[in-house]
């Protein structure tokens, strides 16, 4: 009996930030991010989950390195407080500024200090002794990257990912703090990566359009051209030669969300594998399909719990839309459920279209319109 080799590496990347590589074409649009945060205006990347955002930006922190910026990333879904946020900032700026081209004893020194600031040397004591001390982790190492650039001579670019864990981890007075340090360091650009604008309504009261220096630029979708170019070269560089209908058939059924997209391209390969075919099929895209809505049960069921957190009527209002119910029930107060739109658009798990509503991730309707009536 012949013994099928699955063992395969992911083709696709799934779940981690991709690489280069795998960077399906927006190459206007990264050069609209390296051109805003080379010339000193800070940038909001907010959209769905899982859309690619954090890919973008980590790109775009990639070839600002590659150009001589000094480059920072933090991930506050990892951090759960305010001092973790310190040296969290601290850290990444240690790693991320390479060889310092000027004043190297001065960078050193600054390095030193930030490390006693964010309570490196002093957490043995305690909070509250550190607040006797007057020294406060988070306060210090906002000033800390322009201090840096200043001893350089180099601009730094910080990437900030979910960002809105802002809202979680800081405390009124410090929004305050990060509004001032956005708006007077001269020489720090800071690219603010979220899922929702909730935290920058809070960072800005609510004017994140007016507000100094930082600029909202909407993410562009992935034109289908791309994607097929993109997974005919994957595929082929299996040894696997896809149909143009199967990848017509796969872009519309993911609608091109990044994630999900991948999710269905790697698990149609290994359906492919299994069933030893050398041709990527329709019905073999439909199989992947499936297997992928398996991977992201875990995701979409995480989504699905923090609708009733965030807005309590959500649930029930993103399942109508799902199966093609209108939104205000006859039975329903019009301006509850317009408040509910309005924070699910917010939030990026709805966005209107054509005068009504659509998912931006159409394999999350999908798992809703399955999900059992209640």
């Amino acid at each position: 009996m012949e013994v099928v080799d699955l063992s395969v590496k992911h083709c696709f990347p799934l779940g981690d930030p991709v690489g280069s590589a795998d960077v399906v074409e927006r190459a206007n649009f990264i050069g609209e991010l390296l051109h805003r945060l080379s010339n000193g205006e800070h940038v909001l990347l907010a959209g769905p989950r899982r859309s690619g955002k954090t890919t973008l930006a980590r790109e775009a922190l990639r070839r600002l390195r590659v150009r001589g910026y000094q480059t920072a990333y933090i991930d506050l879904g990892e951090v759960s407080s305010r001092d973790q946020f310190a040296q969290a900032l601290s850290g990444a700026l240690r790693k991320g500024c390479g060889p310092v081209r000027r004043t190297l004893q001065s960078a050193r020194s600054l390095f030193a200090s930030a490390a006693r600031s964010i309570g490196e040397d002093l957490r043995p004591l305690g909070a509250s002794a550190r607040a006797s001390c007057g020294v406060d982790p988070f306060l210090r190492s906002l000033d800390f990257p322009e201090q840096l650039a200043a001893a350089d001579g180099r601009r730094v670019v910080i990437v900030i990912d979910a960002f809105q864990e802002c809202l979680n981890l800081c405390e009124e007075a410090d929004f305050s703090a990060l509004r001032s340090r956005f708006r007077a360091q001269s020489y720090v650009s800071y690219l603010l990566v979220g899922s929702h604008d909730g935290a920058m309504q809070e960072l800005f009261h609510h004017d994140v359009h007016d507000s100094h220096r930082f600029a909202t630029p909407d993410i562009p979708p992935v034109a289908a051209e791309e994607w097929v170019s993109y997974m005919e070269r994957k595929f082929r560089g299996r040894d696997l030669e896809p149909t143009p209908a199967a990848l017509r058939h796969l872009v519309a059924m993911t609608g091109g969300h990044a994630s999900d997209a991948m999710a269905v391209c790697e698990e149609t390969l290994l359906a492919a594998r299994a069933a030893v075919s050398t041709t990527i099929s329709v019905d073999l895209v439909a199989v992947g399909y499936e297997r992928a809505l398996g991977r992201l049960r875990t995701a979409f069921e995480a989504a699905w719990n923090d609708l009733a957190r965030g807005c309590l009527p959500g649930q029930a209002l993103v399942l109508r839309i799902a199966r093609g119910e209108h939104p205000y029930p006859v039975d329903r107060n019009s301006e509850t459920v317009s408040r509910t739109l309005a924070t699910l658009i917010r939030s990026s798990v709805l966005e209107r279209f054509a005068g009504g509503y659509r998912f931006p991730e159409p394999m999350f309707a999908e798992y809703l319109r399955r999900r059992p009536h209640c």
